[in-house]
């Protein structure tokens, strides 16, 4: 049976800025910022687990599992038995952690074939003994060949519909899905590998079916009759409970300075004030960010400085 997914200046002002800075970020820096990361640049996945549904139908492997080029893919070939065993499928779990209440996860995904029918994503809360007819949790999901982001409640592999949105013209080449969960308040998003500011799209949904387990990636043939092969490739894992992001503080040649934090942090936004007792926070417009590899910046020139209060806070999409 088919299932569905569809050089720094020293000057007293600065002086002042710094410590501020440093008094601010000391409890962001003092905690680890993952729980999970890997970038596969290590040429393995020792520390993955390997789910193959199919692979369990007919007591034989089936789905495939290659770390490659610094990334990881995932494929098979179509079903043996699709009425019985379902769908081409397989995922892969990072199982050394579980998640309560709050959970942070994204993932870039690079689509060879936007034309095969499947989906490709993200895995959240997964349930003890994950496998063929039990795997239980929730599942955002990219599908380029039918252009949609879908976020699912998986129960004993069978998905319910939270949300869906219909994309235009996504490549799927280069982008990246997130998923946020914070206390039963769920929200899923896909961004281009070339804009991590602006969403292409944003789901969300409250339920609390699930408030723990592990989480890991996974794709899922999606034709009608779920006869269709699976092939994706994946990088830039990373999970964690919302931890809040590290703040970095670097000079400018003008006097200035910049400040930077990772780009996987896409729900985080720096924010000023000019009195530490008023509220609230002021969130910099986004089209004031910059991207440099893999951080995003915002640069504050000197006449700027005197507004010298900042922060990272989570970020209103």
């Amino acid at each position: 049976m088919a299932l569905k997914f569809r050089s720094v200046r020293q000057t007293k002002m600065t002086g002042i800025v710094a410590s501020l800075l440093c008094l601010t970020l000391m409890p962001f820096l003092a905690v680890r910022a993952f729980a999970q990361v890997d970038d596969f640049n290590d040429g393995n996945d020792t520390a993955w687990t390997h789910q193959d549904p199919v692979g369990e139908g007919i007591t034989v492997p089936f789905a495939t599992f290659l770390v490659e080029n610094g990334t990881y893919r995932i494929a098979s070939g179509e079903s043996p038995a699709p009425g019985s065993i379902g769908p081409a499928r397989g995922a892969s779990l990072q199982q050394n952690v579980v998640y309560n209440q709050k959970l942070f996860i994204t993932v870039d995904i690079k689509v060879a074939d936007p034309g095969i029918e499947q989906a490709i994503g993200l895995l959240a809360f997964v349930q003890d003994n994950p496998g063929l007819g039990a795997t239980s949790g929730y599942s955002l999901s990219f599908q380029p060949a039918s252009q949609d982001l879908v976020l699912n409640k998986i129960v004993n592999e069978v998905p319910e519909r939270l949300g869906a949105a219909d994309l235009v013209g996504v490549a799927g080449d280069c982008v990246r899905l997130v998923f946020i969960a914070e206390n039963g308040f769920i929200t899923g998003a896909l961004f281009s590998g070339d804009d991590l500011i602006n969403p292409i799209a944003l789901l969300a949904s409250t339920d609390t079916t699930y408030t723990s387990g592990t989480a890991g990636i996974f794709v899922y043939s999606d034709t009608d009759d779920a006869s269709g092969p699976v092939d994706a490739t994946y990088d830039n894992y990373r999970a964690n409970a919302l931890t809040v992001p590290p703040l970095s503080l670097s000079s400018t040649v003008g006097g200035g300075f910049q400040l930077s934090w990772p780009d996987w942090a896409v729900h985080y936004a720096p924010s000023t004030r000019t009195d530490l007792r008023a509220l609230p926070w002021l969130e910099i417009p986004k089209s004031e960010f910059l991207r440099d590899q893999s951080r995003f910046s915002w640069v504050v020139d000197p006449p700027e400085i005197p507004r010298a209060f900042f922060r990272l806070g989570r970020r209103q999409f």
